[in-house]
């Protein structure tokens, strides 16, 4: 249950409270906005005890809202103002920043395949490619079947990772073993796998590339 002031109002976010939505909200651990940053200036939302960004500063959410059937979680303003309440002017166009901007979420999601069924890729991939198709960006794709081929650099997107797994060749580890960093939308493999828009490493990855690490995440090598 969440914090009630009189009123009904929220009383805005506790140190603990970002942890008690994640209890339920698992998917929102990796690859999403960070939680727990230090916002160095005053907004207009509320933060946490020591000046961080908290779920609630982002969201409202009613008193009664675990106990709901469909819980609704609002955002405190409209977007794109949410956003520069804390970021302020919108970076440069092509930067690794302008990434998180042109994504228009915060968070990513284990189960986020379109309704449309034209192709094997959930929306976060499908939203990366409005831009890496080569109309915008350095275009990904290098064949017609994404799928089967991936990108240019040869790895497959959109492909089950348990198919995957059966290959005859590919040493992969068990779902279980694989960093929390590494997201597989309704178990298949996406641009989020790798890249998050939130990431400080060059190239916008998960894990970074010295020994291996990324590759090894599904990789026994």
């Amino acid at each position: 249950m969440l914090p009630e002031a009189p009123g009904g109002a929220e009383t805005g976010p506790r140190p603990a409270l970002s942890s008690e939505c994640l209890g339920c909200h698992v998917e929102k651990k990796q690859g999403g906005h960070p939680i727990g940053a230090r916002v160095p200036t005053p907004v207009a939302l509320p933060l946490g005890a020591r000046g961080t960004v908290e779920c609630t500063s982002c969201h409202e959410t009613g008193v009664d809202h675990r106990g709901r059937a469909r819980p609704s979680v609002r955002l405190r303003m409209a977007l794109p103002r949410l956003c520069a309440e804390c970021h302020g002017t919108p970076p440069p166009e092509g930067s690794a920043r302008f990434h998180a901007v042109a994504m228009k979420r915060a968070h990513g999601s284990t189960n986020s395949r379109p309704s449309d069924g034209a192709a094997d890729l959930d929306h976060v991939s499908r939203h990366c490619l409005t831009c890496h198709d080569g109309s915008a960006a350095r275009s990904v794709i290098s064949d017609s079947t994404w799928a089967a081929t991936g990108h240019q650099e040869g790895h497959a997107v959109g492909t089950s990772y348990r198919a995957m797994q059966r290959r005859v060749g590919l040493q992969l580890r068990p779902e279980s073993e694989i960093p929390a960093e590494i997201r597989l939308p309704d178990g298949r493999i996406g641009c989020g796998t790798c890249h998050s828009p939130y990431s400080r490493l060059p190239k916008l990855l998960q894990l970074p590339l010295s020994s291996s690490a990324l590759c090894r995440a599904c990789h026994d090598l």
